[in-house]
């Protein structure tokens, strides 16, 4: 189901860090918003009751007119047996860990990546109560554009620049083998709330 929250998001203040941050963001970008912010949450039950559930949460801009075109989105998805970010060493090799994915490519260098990834934050919050800054994240393949380089003047792609890093699968942790990189919530406070509104 659709929820348009723009009006959540300027209504927004520090009690709310997540959303008074990309509040922040909006504001710059749209002095006269021409675009609506729209949440997503979705879960998925498969009739056979021994496969396991899914779920999704994705915040996405998109026309006043038409709150389903999405121009930008940024979502977390996975799934689960008891409940969405459930300890992943309890999960099986058939489950899949929760996994972020985002296109923001035409709106670059303008901040909308960190405020759609602040704002579905908030909201995993409130409808996950298993999701904490110590919840982890991953990526199955780093496709990402290069956005700097490091000391070594090697390339650096987006999702290194904001936190993640390599996912060393392990024995206790074999439902996140072949995937990328991962990171915890608290990994990517230092890139979502850094003082430059635009980065």
């Amino acid at each position: 189901m659709l929820q348009d929250i723009t009006e959540q998001i300027i209504s927004s203040n520090k009690r709310s860090p997540y959303l008074f941050a990309a509040k922040r963001i909006y504001a710059r970008l749209y002095p006269t918003p021409p675009t609506r912010i729209v949440l997503t949450i979705s879960n998925y039950q498969p009739q056979d009751p021994t496969h396991p559930r899914s779920f999704r949460i994705q915040t996405h801009l998109a026309n006043v007119d038409d709150l389903s075109n999405e121009s930008a989105y940024f979502s977390i998805n996975g799934n689960y047996i008891r409940a969405p970010f459930e300890l992943l060493g309890r999960m099986t090799t058939h489950m899949s860990p929760p996994s972020m994915n985002i296109d923001c490519s035409i709106y670059r260098g303008q901040g909308i990546s960190r405020m759609l990834i602040l704002i579905t934050l908030h909201f995993a919050r409130l409808e996950y109560p298993r999701f904490n800054d110590e919840s982890e994240l991953f990526i199955d393949t780093d496709a990402s554009d290069i956005v700097g380089h490091d000391d070594a003047g090697m390339g650096v792609s987006y999702w290194t620049a904001i936190g993640m890093v390599d996912n060393e699968a392990s024995p206790s942790n074999l439902v996140s083998t072949g995937y990328e990189k991962r990171c915890s919530v608290k990994g990517l406070h230092s890139y979502l709330f850094r003082e430059s509104i635009l980065a």
